[in-house]
């Protein structure tokens, strides 16, 4: 149990917690999340076993739930779920679906979790049935994650976006065919969050958020291609005065104009450009991420232009001039004194791709990093993105 524990944790954020050498030296909230994060066998001989465990999840060890086929579920299996049910649905918040036909078999045990907030549905049959269903047992529900969804289920989908009056979260993955037959129209103002994984839905969306005046807080949009000049536009037009998270794709012209784009992200902290010809580094919290054809005096606008901005990635095999950027520093820290040490968070962060420079730089309120002295990936820009739902989902 300690090592399926120990490959839960290393895929969370290394400012989460520090090392612990047993699992009985965690904390009661990160048991928790481990927990949640076990197969439901494993939780269930966690529980046998550990008493820690078993005192702790009593109450809300259970908040999250997957099922991965319909299939796989015996009679057996079906009995053991309806006791687990008896005892942990009320708890239950999260609730992850897979498979084509799932819904109608697991559309009796919806009722039973009246606290259900976010809901996955991957590779399902979604019939206009479903929807009523859904929407009638869930109005409270907060976020909707669609992968996978075949083409037939744009209308029922667009239906159920409609009838979720206090939904803060959308997401759609996995998509490889047009969006042009899929309508955004019933999406709720209330919407802070969406994630998409396709641009061709991008002039479907981007009008619609303006129509109903959405105040969006994370927009993620892992393209596969790139926004061209139109979307990019659109995109510039929309309300991004609470935007906290953005994560775009652009070519090389885009990209220019996006760089006059960044003074309007005022509160930005959290800021993934994918660039034709950048090598996709991960961007994390309060990271900026760029191609190699970075400036300083890009670096520089983005730092004033965003004053949350703590940390930049920029990955390039040249050289750069570092005279602008430390008098940047210089400046806009002249009346702060000195840092409190170095985990001050007002200390910021540049990582560059290639090789240390021959003269040393330095500045004590920035601390830069080169391919051999990698900065630390600390991935909490998805505690970031969770933060602006009201309700962040534990698990999903």
């Amino acid at each position: 149990m300690d090592a399926i524990a120990k490959n839960v944790l290393d895929a969370l954020s290394q400012e989460v917690m520090p090392s612990y050498d047993k699992l009985g030296s965690l904390p009661p909230d990160i048991l928790v999340l481990v927990f949640n994060c076990l197969p439901a066998a494993d939780r269930i001989r966690a529980e046998r076993v550990c008493k820690n465990w078993q005192r702790l999840i009593k109450l809300y060890g259970w908040t999250s739930f997957r099922v991965a086929n319909d299939n796989t579920v015996t009679n057996r299996g079906w009995r053991h779920l309806d006791k687990l049910l008896d005892r942990c649905a009320t708890h239950i918040k999260e609730l992850d679906l897979h498979g084509q036909r799932i819904i109608t078999c697991w559309a009796e045990i919806l009722h039973r979790l009246p606290n259900l907030r976010h809901l996955a549905l991957t590779h399902v049959n979604l019939f206009p049935k479903d929807v009523s269903t859904l929407a009638d047992s869930y109005p409270k529900i907060k976020s909707l994650s669609f992968s996978d969804m075949g083409e037939s289920t744009f209308d029922n989908i667009s239906s159920l976006l409609g009838r979720c009056p206090n939904l803060e979260h959308v997401s759609f993955e996995k998509y490889w065919f047009n969006f042009a037959s899929f309508s955004f129209d019933g999406l709720s103002p209330t919407v802070k969050s969406i994630e998409m994984s396709d641009d061709h839905y991008c002039m479907e969306l981007f009008p619609e958020v303006k129509r109903r005046n959405i105040m969006i807080e994370s927009l993620v949009l892992k393209c596969r291609y790139r926004l061209n000049e139109i979307e990019l536009q659109q995109l510039m037009t929309l309300d991004i005065s609470s935007l906290k998270y953005l994560d775009i794709s652009l070519n090389q012209v885009t990209r220019l104009q996006f760089v006059d784009f960044i003074p309007q992200l005022s509160k930005l902290q959290g800021l993934e450009v994918h660039v034709v010809g950048s090598d996709g580094k991960n961007c994390l919290n309060e990271y900026f991420n760029t191609d190699a054809n970075i400036k300083p005096k890009e670096i520089v606008k983005a730092l004033e232009s965003c004053k949350t901005l703590r940390t930049i990635l920029c990955e390039s095999d040249g050289s750069i001039d570092y005279t602008e950027i430390l008098q940047y520093f210089t400046a806009s820290h002249q009346n702060e004194g000195e840092p409190s040490g170095p985990n001050d968070n007002r200390i910021a962060h540049l990582y560059f791709g290639f090789q240390r420079p021959e003269n040393h730089v330095e500045h004590k309120w920035a601390k830069f990093y080169w391919r051999d002295n990698a900065l630390p990936e600390s991935p909490v820009v998805l505690k970031l993105r969770r933060s602006v739902l009201s309700e962040p989902p534990l698990v999903f």
